[in-house]
């Protein structure tokens, strides 16, 4: 019998699954795959300030004429931070980790303790406060304090605002307008809260609002059980609506990222909310989430990828990429513990640690000293049930550096264990590089491939095989 190719001619994710397609790996980390070509994951260097405590929450916001600002939150102060300075905007602070949402040219912060708002023109900070109306140019403060909120969003022209873990968490409110003494309406405002102001979700005040996300033509809502939509534009005609039967694991666990709203759901799968249909995409993975602590995690976005991050060290990153279909795996060698979507000039993410240092995930370099070790284990091969030989191993890759590869052969069927091989691709055009194999004979085959220095990129490999016995 001739020598017969076992061809992998695209590159996948993530897949525990046993109907996974050939070219995806079982188990892997610090990689992605971009139009069937895998690459190593985006580097991480430190941004110059640095705190002596960890960074609870990370924020940003700016307008058509200002830049983006970054504001972290450490220990009591929220600081504007820049790649060499760091300001306190606001001391004081107390409780859980601020929330924020842009709302104009504010940016909204609070955590059910305190509520404030930073102008981004003047660079001032103010308590949010209840304005009843102006009269004759001044402000007059109603007796209806405002309602104590830890999570806000912004939607069609209203500022919203909840708290799951108050005694109204069922509630979600929303500002109004300012009136003048005469009644006549002055235009939206984020210190105006009317008493009917608010819409509530359930028949018990058991039924907390966990996550409320805006969704093209309606408000996406999330409890621990259910989800719930209201539709509407103004206070005059929105509507409370039930959705479905699947809720959220906890606070901080849904992400809109494009035109998808995911969550970690109460069973610890990941489903996605397309405007009509609810539908699990973590089949890939679930094996691998069921013992994951989902108290401590949190999620985010970078605008085409959902990020599921469980704080540790190293930390692990569960990452789905909406443009490639795929699950992806990476560990970072800090205690990660904030992050939030840079979305300026450039596009990236920051990471906020324990040990209180801002991380930019961007560029080709290494995570701020330490090499990045990409894996992938891909198989097992089979040549139509057939107990088959390994001859050689062929990569095939447009390497835009050199880089060191090692292939480690495993054989389900044998209990020996193989040697390590080494390979180093060099810098160049499209190419062609042979790994030769001894001894690497079985029923199912697969194949561990890792290194400690970038990869870039790889395209395909081609596996020579014959039957066993045929020479």
């Amino acid at each position: 019998m001739e020598k017969q190719p076992i061809d992998i001619t695209k590159f996948g994710g993530i897949n525990k699954l046993h109907t996974r397609e050939l070219g995806q790996a079982s188990i892997g980390k610090n990689f992605w795959t971009k139009s069937g070509s895998l690459v190593t994951r985006e580097g991480c260097s430190y941004l110059g300030p640095s705190f002596s405590s960890p960074i609870k929450s990370m924020h940003t916001g700016g307008t058509i004429n200002t830049q983006q600002k970054l504001f972290v939150e450490v220990e009591n102060s929220l600081y504007l931070v820049d790649d060499s300075n760091k300001t306190v905007v606001r001391s004081g602070l107390s409780g859980p980790p601020l929330d924020s949402v842009q709302y104009s040219q504010f940016i909204i912060f609070g955590n059910g303790n305190q509520m404030f708002s930073y102008d981004l023109k003047t660079g001032t900070t103010e308590d949010l406060k209840n304005i009843s109306k102006r009269e004759n140019g001044n402000d007059v403060i109603s007796s209806s304090p405002v309602p104590s909120m830890s999570r806000f969003l912004s939607y069609r022209k209203y500022l919203f605002g909840f708290a799951p873990e108050k005694e109204n968490g069922n509630k979600i409110y929303f500002n109004g307008p300012l009136l003048d003494q005469d009644g006549a309406d002055l235009g939206m405002n984020k210190d105006v809260w009317p008493p009917d102001h608010s819409l509530a979700i359930g028949s018990s005040e058991g039924t907390s609002i966990i996550e409320a996300i805006p969704f093209n033509t309606h408000l996406f809502l999330l409890t621990r059980r259910n989800s719930w939509r209201i539709y509407g534009y103004s206070k005059d005609n929105f509507e409370v609506n039930t959705g479905g039967s699947v809720g959220v694991y906890g606070t901080g666990l849904a992400q809109l990222v494009g035109e998808i709203i995911i969550w970690v759901g109460n069973d610890k799968r990941v489903y996605a909310y397309s405007g009509s249909d609810t539908y699990p995409i973590s089949q890939q993975i679930d094996e691998l989430l069921y013992d994951k602590d989902m108290g401590s995690a949190f999620t985010h976005t970078d605008g085409v990828r959902f990020w599921l991050v469980f704080p540790s060290n190293p930390t692990v990153c569960f990452v789905f990429d909406l443009l490639e279909k795929n699950w992806y795996i990476h560990e970072f060698p800090f205690r990660i513990k904030s992050a939030v979507a840079y979305y300026g000039v450039e596009q990236f993410l920051y990471f906020g640690t324990e040990d209180g240092r801002i991380i930019k995930l961007a560029g080709e370099g290494d995570d701020a000293g330490t090499p990045i070790e990409t894996e992938f284990m891909i198989g097992p091969f089979d040549l139509e049930s057939r107990k088959v030989k390994v001859k050689s191993l062929w990569i095939n890759s447009e390497a835009r550096n050199d880089f060191n590869l090692t292939v480690l052969p495993f054989v389900d069927d044998e209990s020996r264990t193989f040697k390590p091989i080494p390979l180093q691709v060099k810098k160049g055009e499209q190419k062609s590089q042979r790994v030769r194999m001894s001894g690497v004979k079985g029923w199912n085959i697969s194949l561990k491939i890792t290194s400690k220095e970038r990869i870039s990129e790889l395209q395909k490999l081609t596996l020579s095989v014959v039957a066993r016995g045929v020479k």
